[in-house]
């Protein structure tokens, strides 16, 4: 909801609140967190993002790997359905490098939080982060 003013919300909105953030920062945090945009000079997160929205939502794009267009006319174009998938070497190495980056960023976010450390004290619940080795260590591996 970005236009609250004016509407029944109104008065509900605590004027000092941020608005909710769009999907696009999420992203890029991902990516400076990540640094795959300067290690590769190309954006991974987002085409991931764009490919993964494609396959989730029913869209042409999301079929075409079992779909065809034989013929364009200036009114629109013909396409054929098939049972088969068809899909290039290329679409098959990207599916496949997509799925090893997630694979990777879940293990190590996984590794991350197991070293974690929680003290109960009189202050209350205190959290401990990570040390610079273990960040290393999950850097490297």
């Amino acid at each position: 909801m970005t236009a609250i003013e004016g509407s029944i919300f109104e008065d509900f909105s605590d004027l000092t609140a941020q608005r909710p953030a769009k999907v696009g920062q999420f992203i890029d945090a991902l990516e400076s967190l990540a640094g795959t945009q300067e290690s590769g000079g190309q954006s991974f997160f987002n085409g991931l993002y764009a490919l993964l929205c494609d396959l989730a939502h029913a869209s042409q794009r999301a079929n075409q790997g079992y779909c065809q267009v034989p013929e364009t006319a200036g009114n629109g174009w013909t396409i054929r359905y098939g049972w088969e998938e068809n899909v290039t070497g290329d679409a098959i190495e990207g599916a496949f490098k997509s799925t090893m980056r997630c694979l990777q960023a879940g293990y190590a976010a996984s590794a991350m939080l197991l070293t974690w450390e929680f003290d109960e004290t009189a202050n209350g619940l205190e959290w401990h982060s990570l040390s610079e080795s273990e960040a290393d260590w999950i850097w490297r591996n």
